[in-house]
């Protein structure tokens, strides 16, 4: 399961959509800090999206939810409709039964129109093993 930390990351996701500078890419990546990630290998593996496109990488097969794992991927379209409905979501979604800030997300991006896309071939860790 999810290590239930939605709660410091209300306030990484407010200083982020206050900063404003993830508006300037394609894909904003949630990284944890104990993974290596080469930003370089993904723009050439990450699709491109239409302006707006809503789309979220599942990267976790074989899960009800599977926006999980050491790597969050969202396009541009999708971090800006979740940080827009963040607010709204704290208040319709029902996280304090022991939600992660991953399936918090997911679900917020669900709700503000995001769809999810299969990712599986873009990350590996100890808990989500590739496309499975």
């Amino acid at each position: 399961g999810s290590w239930v930390n939605t709660q410091p990351f209300f306030h990484a996701w407010g200083a982020l959509r206050q900063d404003g500078r993830y508006l300037d890419y394609d894909y904003t990546i949630k990284v944890d800090p104990d993974t290596v990630f080469f930003p370089a290998m993904f723009r050439q593996r990450l699709p491109m999206q239409g302006p707006g496109a809503r789309v979220f990488f599942n990267n976790c097969p074989n899960v009800g939810n599977g926006f999980y794992g050491s790597l969050e991927i969202m396009s541009n379209g999708a971090i800006a409709a979740f940080l827009n409905a963040m607010d709204q979501c704290q208040i319709q979604l029902p996280f304090q039964q022991g939600w992660g800030e991953d399936l918090f997300c997911q679900k917020c991006m669900e709700s503000a129109g995001a769809v999810g896309q299969p990712g599986y071939d873009l990350m590996a860790d100890g808990n989500c093993q590739g496309a499975g």
